[in-house]
């Protein structure tokens, strides 16, 4: 089936972050490198909410090791959306975006981050990433951050349906992501084949709000060189307010990310007592204690359409799998339209765990 979907401590708190669409002031066409750096400088000096969306392809990273860079002193928002095509009428526009077929690249092509964003305001407007893939990116050693470096110590980062792989922070934290937040919600994204000292592949960071996962895939990341560390997600807190962070993390799929000697697969331990609401989750070894109001974890092997993933679209699961409709439909923070290969859910009696939702149509062998 997976060529066919190759291409195709509040929980008010909580509901009041999620999925905020902002009135875009500005709204910009990226076809290739130079645009896209030209627009993030154009949105960063900007006070209001813009857009940029990205044409369909691959945009090779710029510069120093920081890559794309957005650095925004401002209070405006910025979405960064990929998976754009144009039209006949208006080839070199972005008006017609796929859910599916295609994939937007950023790629620091074994040199440098993809992208690094900071967002210094003390009312900053909300981040949002979505449909874009992250590859090949490096850090320098000991940084962090090995594809994307976002810090936004006082905002809100949406990061939906995208893809982190082959990313690394030598020595570092972050391999695929290096996110430090006042809120965060990761929703759909699949993070594979990512290296970093601890988070191999994202490092997590609160800032005293609510840190949403729901639905993301996280596999075959590592951790090295440190004893203790997660592969998959390491969760800290900092700031002033960082020991009122929580964790809501619900239909996730962690599992096999170098989970050996003194390895994790998810680690929560850093951040306070009971703050880790973990629920409907297929998990590896865990390091932390959760919240007792946790509840309905799955183990074992998830059963991938492919023994051994290499592509992003490997980590689909088989029809037979644990994950399928076993998930909770009405998570916090709420579940995605549409899978990150562009499968709409809920396709069965409950959704499936992870980043990708099985085709019923497709789903029973008759690929």
């Amino acid at each position: 089936m997976s060529h066919h979907r190759f291409f195709r401590r509040v929980l008010p708190l909580v509901a009041a972050l999620f999925w905020i669409n902002p009135a875009s002031a500005a709204v910009y066409c990226a076809t290739n490198a130079t645009d896209l750096q030209n627009m993030l400088n154009a949105a960063a000096l900007s006070a209001d909410d813009d857009v940029i969306r990205l044409r369909i392809g691959t945009f090779i990273a710029p510069g120093d090791v920081n890559g794309f860079t957005y650095v925004s002193g401002n209070d405006g928002a910025l979405t960064i959306s990929g998976n754009w095509f144009g039209s006949n009428a208006l080839p070199n526009a972005c008006v017609d975006q796929k859910e599916y077929h295609h994939v937007t690249t950023l790629s620091g092509s074994g040199q440098r981050r993809a992208l690094t964003a900071s967002m210094t305001s003390m009312t900053p407007g909300i981040l949002r990433i979505e449909q874009v893939k992250f590859e090949d990116g490096l850090t320098g050693l000991s940084s962090f951050g090995g594809c994307v470096s976002i810090a936004s110590a006082y905002g809100t980062v949406q990061i939906e349906r995208s893809i982190f792989e082959g990313c690394i922070a030598p020595l570092g934290d972050g391999g695929g992501l290096s996110l430090q937040a006042k809120a965060a919600q990761l929703r759909g994204n699949v993070f594979h084949h990512n290296t970093a000292r601890r988070g191999g592949a994202a490092f997590i960071e609160g800032r005293g709000g609510a840190l949403v996962l729901n639905n993301n895939t996280i596999a075959d990341n590592l951790a090295e060189g440190l004893a203790g560390a997660a592969g998959g997600l390491q969760f800290v807190k900092s700031g002033i307010d960082g020991a009122a962070t929580a964790l809501w993390a619900s239909n996730n799929l962690v599992w096999g990310n170098n989970a050996g000697n003194d390895r994790y697969d998810i680690d929560v331990s850093g951040l306070s007592a009971n703050a880790a609401v973990l629920r409907y989750n297929h998990l590896g070894t865990v390091k932390g204690t959760p919240a007792p109001s946790s509840s309905n974890t799955s183990a074992g092997d998830p059963r991938f359409v492919v023994a051994s993933p290499v592509l992003w679209s490997d980590y689909e699961t088989r029809s037979d799998s644990i994950v399928r409709n076993s998930g909770n439909n009405s998570p916090a923070g709420g579940l995605t339209t549409w899978d990150v290969a562009g499968v709409k859910r809920v396709q069965g009696s409950a959704v499936d765990r992870g980043a990708f939702e099985i085709d019923e149509l497709f789903g029973n062998g008759f690929d």
